[in-house]
Formats: C-alpha cells, structure tokens, sequence
C-alpha cells in the first residue's frame, strides 16, 4: 500500500526502504550486501530478512501463542489483542495464520471456560453470534468478562471478611479465657480473708477453652509413661482430674513445645529411673516395704486362699513399679490400696522384674481379716 500511495516501481521498493532500518545487525549486513539487494524483489527481500532476523523456528513459536487459552485473571483484551497481533504476524504462513471467518470460534475456544459458559447461557436466539461487526462483538464478549471478574472480586473480598471476622473472635476467646483465669485467680485470694456471708457473689464467667486434642500416639505414651493428658507431662504424680493446668487454655506454641514423641518418652524414662535410683539408694527418709507371699491362681481370687486370707474380687489397674534396681516397668495388673502400709507384691513378678529382696532386721507385723472372722497378724522377715 505504501508502494503503490508513493508510486515506486517494483525494482525500486527494495532500494527506498534499504537504509531505512534502524536494527544495528541488520544495517551491518545491510552494508555488506548493498548491490545484490538493490536486485531483489521486495517479496525476496523481505524473505532474506526473516532469516537474518527470526530464529529458523519463530513461526512455530510465535503459533504457540495462537493455541493459549485465557489465564485465570488475565483481561479479555488484553489476551485477545496478543492473540490477533501473533496472527497478523502469521498472515504469510498459511498452516498457522487463522482466516477472519475462523477467528470468532477460535477465540471462543480459547478463552476462560466462565467467560464461554456465561457466553452460551446468554447466547439465546444467537443474539451474540448475529452480531455482525467484529469489533462490536469482541466488546460484548469483552463486557461479560468484566461481570464476571467484578462477580469473583466481591466473592473474594466476603472470604477474606469473613475469616478475618472468624480470626477475630477466636482471638477475642483465648483473651476472654485468660482474662476469666486471672480473675478467678484474684478473686480466690481476695475471698481468702472474708466470710462466708462477705463480698461480692462470684460471677459465673463461661468461656470457650480451646484444647489441641492428644493424638492415639500421644495418648498412648502417656498412659505408658504416667502421664497426664491436660499438662501433656509424663512421670507426674497427678492426673488431668486433679492437674493444676486443668482449665488452662493452651497456646499454639505451648502445644508445639509439648508434642510427646517416643524419642521424648523414652528420655524420661531414663530420667525418671535415674532419679528414683538415686533417691532409694539416699541415706534416710522412709523406704516403702513389699511384703511377698507366694502366686494365687484367678480362681483363688474372691474366695478363702487356705483358711487364712479372704481375698474378695477387686478392680485391678495398671501401674507403673519403680526400684532402685530396675527402670520404671509398666505392670497390667495391681490393686491399687493407699490405706495399706506395706505394698504387697507376689513372689512371680518378683523374680519377673528382679527385684532384689533383703532379710528384715525386725519383723513387719502385718494385721488382717481372716476368713474365720477373727483379727490376726503375720510376721514376715
């Protein structure tokens, strides 16, 4: 077009836009060549100069950006005036170039699959595709993207709203937890010095105590180890019922730092039984006794065990046998008695732990029921 406007004759085309070319590669190869490309056709020419310019393959990577479709978030016109730009640029390749009368499909085919389906649900009685003008319709389809972005943005901003709302008053629950602790707290001490009938009535504050649940692995080291489930501590001598944490709401990083791990279990575990050798093997301070008398079978259990000891069916637990001799053993089956002064411990799971045994200085008389009714004692040495 701007040949034929100026009037300049084939054999001259060439000539007239030669040193016109700003590209410093080319202007070199431009000097090097003059005369034989002043003899060139501009349809030779131009075929020259694609090869000094593009890669041997720039038809091929220039199609690759005919066949993206539209990004997430990415404008439809923006997208749509790169596709028709790598088109034009396309226009003497004809295997990869996109006809006018292909382009409206080709674009529908490659936009964002909202825009396509929002597309079809309004295209009743084809009133988008009879829009005849290219341009007009490129708008329209253009519009319907714009709802659609505008429809996401105000989805987005209600998620964010709303879990910053959520955030907000989970942090509002731990303060309130704190805050009713503290006060309780303060409360306790003050009613220490008054009355029953004095002061101010306390006030029954309710508030959410967040709680990490244990895991089966945690909760089962616990009960291993004798620990307890609301401190998350092992080789304590209390239990969640009675845990001067019950009610204390844990932070994460408190959480974090009290994950039990068998690495950690089995490190208390020597520690303990270090600890508790030590403490035996101290001079002074009271020593527990185990009285031990010989293996009773199930059947004796709840019934008289040779006319002398009634041994009724108790509720057995497990528990935890800690020796100067041995580490901390884990026993399935005891009755726990705190009233009772001696422990009493059968012969066979003293051989099975090892317990060392010793000979009295002085007898220990230990009293009973019997099953004749009458109130005796044993004297064990």
């Amino acid at each position: 077009r701007y040949f034929s406007h100026k009037g300049i004759t084939e054999e001259k085309q060439v000539e007239r836009i030669l040193f016109n070319i700003d590209e410093t590669t080319v202007r070199a190869w431009v000097r090097e060549n003059e005369k034989e490309l002043k003899g060139l056709t501009f349809a030779v020419f131009m075929a020259r100069l694609r090869g000094i310019v593009l890669s041997t393959e720039w038809d091929w990577e220039v199609a690759q950006t005919l066949s993206k479709k539209q990004g997430e978030g990415e404008g439809f016109m923006s997208w749509v005036n790169t596709l028709r730009e790598a088109n034009d640029i396309l226009a003497a390749v004809p295997r990869f170039h996109i006809p006018s009368n292909k382009l409206r499909d080709h674009i529908l085919l490659h936009c964002h699959d909202d825009v396509r389906r929002e597309y079809s649900l309004g295209n009743k009685d084809c009133c988008y595709d009879g829009i005849e003008d290219f341009h007009k319709w490129l708008q329209t389809v253009a519009d319907i993207d714009t709802v659609i972005t505008a429809r996401k943005n105000q989805i987005s901003k209600y998620i964010a709203s709303s879990i910053a709302a959520s955030a907000k008053t989970h942090l509002k629950n731990i303060t309130n937890v704190k805050s009713a602790n503290t006060a309780g707290t303060t409360g306790g001490e003050k009613d220490k010095g008054k009355g029953s009938g004095g002061g101010t009535p306390k006030s029954n504050v309710t508030a959410r105590v967040h709680v990490y649940p244990l895991t089966a692995e945690e909760r089962g080291l616990l009960n291993e180890h004798s620990g307890c489930y609301q401190c998350r501590r092992v080789y304590v001598d209390h239990r969640a019922a009675n845990c001067l944490e019950k009610g204390k709401a844990l932070t994460l990083e408190e959480y974090n730092a009290r994950r039990l791990t068998p690495e950690m279990a089995a490190t208390a575990q020597v520690a303990f039984a270090k600890k508790s050798k030590a403490a035996g093997g101290a001079g002074g301070g009271s020593v527990t006794i185990a009285a031990v008398f010989e293996e009773l079978s199930d059947d004796d259990e709840g019934s008289d065990a040779g006319s002398e000891y009634v041994f009724p069916r108790h509720m057995t637990l497990s528990c935890l046998v800690s020796a100067p001799s041995i580490a901390p053993t884990a026993v399935k089956r005891a009755l726990i008695d705190t009233g009772a002064p001696p422990a009493m411990i059968s012969l066979t799971l003293v051989n099975k732990l090892g317990l060392q045994t010793r000979k009295l200085s002085r007898p220990l008389e230990v009293s009973g029921v019997f099953s004749n009714g009458t109130k005796e004692s044993v004297r064990y040495r």
